[in-house]
């Protein structure tokens, strides 16, 4: 290709070399007997001729540092010449840049198995790279089903097995894991710490492990928000690697089409109006017109966009894995206190079962609190008085507690929930059947004779509701 193999490239690549003086060249005569050997006895993939091994090895040479040494300008240059070239032609343009201007392995294709994606590992595959080009994807383990297949469908396809590297959450393999460690519901009571430990620190680890250059990504200005203005060819702040965006131009449609005309495997969920699709806990069908492309993501939360392509300071990175540990911590212990509140017969509340528990002609005595909080936790041993106190004397209260951090009450509770902080003491009298309950919350010191003398008067019927 005459746009990508000139001296445009050369000089840039030359510029990355210089000034390094004695280290480079001993580095240039390492790498030249390296190369040379490694050439002859064949150690290069089976799609690569030892001319191209050798020519790789020479590329090699140029990038033996963290970063790729391009500045702003040579990337504003790169992106100027891509612009040049019809929309259709760009992301075969790019790709070919990035192969001529970093070495096999040190430039790496993140995907999620979405369209762009799936047409990225084409256009990469068709330029005779799989072998030798890693694809990175992040499992958060709270994909859909029909994503875990398509990975199948898509390794097989392209026979990708040996070249796909999956990350995971740290030392976690299932959602199940996840869960037990972080609750059931992080997604949704703390959105940023969850995209930290499924999206941010898994795609940093895979970058620093695989000494990444350069990553590209299936990133389309037609999906809007942060990624209206996305040039081709970017530099990212947080770490300085270059982020490769070559379906940055082609909208939807188009991408669709070119999947489907090239006969590619892809989500049937696209099929069913899913036009982004991301985590089963927090995607869901979006009315393209009004919300746009992406308008399914995230739902709820104000950034459609991913957490691995928002950059993330390390001290940011630092304050989100400190909170994920107090999380962590917290859940550990309120397992074990699960189970103590029910030796005591202390209901174990959640969004699942709240109006069920409700559903009873008793009052219900109930604890809202977090695991994380250092105040709920103090509060377990005087709330398993109150309990044994009521049970003993027999009078008609349910003794309950909930994890209000991530379980939801019902809307018609709301309003009467909406100011609670952690913990906070409850007591909602029996309704007429089906109506809701009165909900009464206790003010005073959170101890264990001042919570009984507060609830029993009313329990009993010793005190207006109102009072």
């Amino acid at each position: 290709d005459p746009l990508f193999t000139s001296n445009f490239s050369l000089s840039v690549t030359t510029r990355t070399m210089a000034g390094s003086g004695v280290f480079q060249t001993a580095t240039f005569i390492a790498v030249l007997i390296v190369g040379i050997a490694m050439a002859v006895i064949h150690v290069i993939p089976e799609e690569t001729s030892v001319v191209d091994a050798i020519t790789q090895f020479f590329v090699n040479l140029f990038q033996l540092t963290s970063t790729s040494g391009l500045t702003s300008k040579d990337i504003a240059a790169v992106n100027e010449e891509l612009l040049k070239l019809p929309v259709t032609e760009q992301p075969d343009a790019v790709l070919r840049w990035a192969s001529n201007t970093f070495a096999h392995g040190r430039w790496v294709q993140f995907t999620s198995f979405g369209l762009s994606g799936i047409a990225i590992t084409h256009k990469i595959a068709g330029m005779g790279l799989k072998k030798s080009i890693p694809i990175v994807s992040l499992d958060t383990l709270h994909l859909f089903p029909s994503t875990y297949e398509l990975v199948h469908k898509v390794v097989s396809h392209f026979d990708i097995k040996d070249t796909l590297k999956v990350y995971q959450p740290s030392n976690l393999t299932t959602r199940a894991e996840f869960e037990t460690k972080y609750g059931t519901r992080l997604w949704r009571a703390s959105p940023d710490v969850y995209g930290y430990l499924t999206k941010v620190e898994p795609t940093k680890r895979a970058l620093d492990e695989l000494e990444v250059l350069a990553w590209v990504t299936g990133r389309r200005r037609s999906q809007g928000g942060e990624r209206s203005a996305l040039p081709l060819v970017e530099i990212d702040p947080a770490d300085r690697r270059i982020k490769i965006n070559p379906m940055a131009n082609w909208v939807h449609e188009d991408v669709f089409h070119y999947v489907k005309e090239q006969k590619l495997p892809y989500n049937p969920l696209h099929d069913e109006g899913y036009t982004s699709i991301g985590d089963v806990v927090s995607t869901e069908k979006a009315d393209v017109t009004k919300d746009g492309e992406r308008g399914g993501r995230f739902k709820n939360q104000a950034s459609k966009e991913c957490g691995m392509h928002l950059s993330t300071d390390s001290s940011s990175a630092l304050k989100l894995e400190k909170l994920a540990e107090r999380i962590a911590y917290g859940y550990e212990w309120d397992r074990g206190a699960q189970q103590r509140a029910r030796d005591y017969n202390i209901s174990i509340v959640t969004e699942e079962n709240f109006e069920e528990v409700m559903s009873g002609s008793d009052a219900v005595l109930l604890e809202v609190y977090a695991p994380w909080c250092a105040h709920c936790r103090e509060l377990e041993l005087p709330w398993m008085a109150v309990a044994l106190n009521f049970s003993r004397a027999m009078d008609k209260v349910v003794t309950g507690r909930m994890d209000g951090w991530q379980n939801e009450v019902p809307a018609r509770y709301k309003e009467a929930f909406s100011a609670t902080g952690f913990p906070s003491v409850y007591l909602l009298m029996p309704a007429e059947s089906g109506g809701v309950r009165h909900v009464l919350k206790f003010e005073g010191d959170k101890e264990k004779d001042e919570i009984i003398a507060w609830a029993r008067p009313h329990v009993r019927g010793e005190k207006r509701l109102d009072a």
